[in-house]
């Protein structure tokens, strides 16, 4: 029986010699300003996006696949089951992103990246547009103003 699981390829045996070999797809993620995937088999390649990740301001989500070598060395068919990107993928065209992470055989690379204010960048922004005030008349505008006494009828 092969081993299967969300996070890795499935492979699968009927109690033959012959197997078959699936590699998740991947979802995309529609909240992320950029969205990569790489395989663990091409390091240069793996680093290059987890550096471009780090440095891109915003949320990056990056797919690290990884064959399991311990179980069932699948290494060689997700290396011929890949490839990267095309130059002429263009990173800013989000439907463009979905259907290549869709694409047979599985693309590596930056499928997506939208550069767009991060929410610090926002609250610095409003930070500076901001009145200057000191905290006594920041705590003023709270304060509590003495009611004006009950009257009798």
């Amino acid at each position: 029986m092969g081993l299967s699981g969300p996070a890795g390829p499935t492979a699968r045996a009927s109690g033959t010699a012959s197997s078959t070999l699936t590699i998740p797809r991947g979802r995309p993620v529609a909240s992320t300003s950029t969205r990569q995937r790489a395989a663990s088999f091409r390091s240069k390649e793996l680093t290059e996006l987890i550096v471009e990740g780090i440095r891109h301001p915003g949320f990056s989500f990056i797919d690290a696949f990884s064959p399991c070598t311990a179980f069932n060395n699948t290494t060689q068919e997700w290396k011929e089951s890949v490839h990267m990107l095309t130059a002429e993928h263009d990173c800013s065209d989000r439907a463009a992103a979905f259907a290549a992470a869709l694409e047979e055989p599985m693309g590596i690379g930056i499928f997506y990246r939208n550069e767009r204010a991060t929410l610090d960048g926002r609250v610095r922004a409003m930070q500076d547009a901001a009145p200057a005030g000191s905290v006594d008349e920041l705590l003023d505008g709270f304060a509590l103003r003495p009611s004006e006494p009950a009257t009798a009828r």
